[in-house]
């Protein structure tokens, strides 16, 4: 499991996508403090993944490198 600290967005999207750009994680939340997300990707396949958080009119994409 890997967490990441997010702190003080209203209306907050969690997603992660594969290369193919298929939503395989959402989650929608509003964070008023720090609020940690854990996900579980132990049973996809190895590969690049995308993270992106959304909220308070802007996001944030990072490249998740899963491998075994």
């Amino acid at each position: 499991h890997d967490a990441l600290p997010i702190y003080n967005i209203k209306d907050t999207e969690i997603e992660i996508s594969n290369t193919l750009g298929q939503v395989i994680y959402k989650v929608e939340t509003s964070v008023t403090n720090q609020k940690t997300f854990s996900f579980d990707l132990t049973a996809r396949t190895p590969g690049i993944y995308f993270l992106k958080i959304s909220g308070n009119d802007s996001f944030i994409t990072r490249k998740i490198i899963l491998e075994r």
